[in-house]
């Protein structure tokens, strides 16, 4: 066994040189001293949250709060109606109404 040379081995670790493990426990505390300062830390920057409107949704708003306001029934008009049925006073104009129905035909074309 004298065949094998071993002028090519590796040297020992120089003792002024860092092992992987070393580093390693190095980074590991720098790491913990990093989240342990931005924890205990304030931010400069301050945290707002800001949300601003355009004219457009301002306009919008203020038209949806209207159309809130209008009844989309108007329930003196129905009263009557029902009351005119009730009674037999209720009359249909079939013109008009066969006329409605033919328009509505041509603007929906």
């Amino acid at each position: 066994m004298s065949g094998i040379d071993t002028s090519n081995s590796v040297p020992p670790p120089r003792g002024d040189l860092e092992t992987s493990s070393q580093r390693s426990r190095q980074t590991e505390r720098a790491a913990e001293q990093v989240a342990e300062n931005s924890a205990t830390t304030p931010s400069t920057e301050p945290s707002v949250d800001a949300v601003s409107f355009t004219q457009t949704v301002e306009e919008l708003q203020s038209l949806e709060a209207q159309l809130r306001d209008i009844p989309g029934v108007d329930m003196d008009r129905v009263a009557s109606i029902r009351q005119a049925i009730e009674d037999g006073s209720y009359s249909i104009d079939t013109e008009r109404l066969v006329d409605s129905l033919i328009q509505t035909e041509q603007d929906l074309s």
